[in-house]
């Protein structure tokens, strides 16, 4: 149950796993969190190794660009993972 603390129907309306925390209007430089799995090349040169890491950027283009610039290519696969990755709980400071 979700205290009365200002929130509107709408914004009640968005829920995290169902553990009925509101989730917050994003602004339009919030970053989200990206999960991708692709071949970093700096690690066992020169074929590389593939790695699954979460990576903070705006937009998945930008994540994209900043893979590329640290030599991570072939990217497998790259998911939203804003509202659902591992420490979703935790508080930021």
């Amino acid at each position: 149950m979700v205290a009365n603390i200002g929130i509107t129907t709408e914004d009640t309306a968005l829920r995290i796993r169902g553990q009925g925390v509101p989730l917050p209007t994003p602004p339009l430089t919030m970053k989200k969190f990206f999960k991708i799995t692709g071949r970093h090349t700096h690690i066992h040169k020169p074929e590389g190794k593939v790695i699954t890491f979460w990576l903070a950027a705006e937009t998945e283009a930008a994540a994209l660009k900043s893979c590329k610039e640290k030599g991570i290519t072939g990217i497998e696969s790259i998911i939203d993972d804003t509202y659902t990755h591992p420490w979703i709980g935790e508080k930021v400071k």
